[in-house]
């Protein structure tokens, strides 16, 4: 299922959106997936992330 990430704003695939925040948490270490190197080089992206309405998914 894809999920809208509002850091990129495009579609994710939803694996993808909660492997991201778990790397947000704390909890996990950056895989080579592309969709997560791009939002985690975003602006404040542990703070915009854990805000994020789909992070509690």
């Amino acid at each position: 299922m894809m999920v809208r990430c509002p850091l990129i704003d495009k579609d994710i695939d939803e694996f993808d959106c909660f492997e991201t925040g778990t790397v947000a948490e704390g909890l996990a270490a950056i895989r080579s997936s592309v969709g997560i190197e791009e939002i985690k080089r975003t602006e404040n992206f542990r703070i915009r992330c854990l805000a994020c309405e789909n992070h509690i998914m």
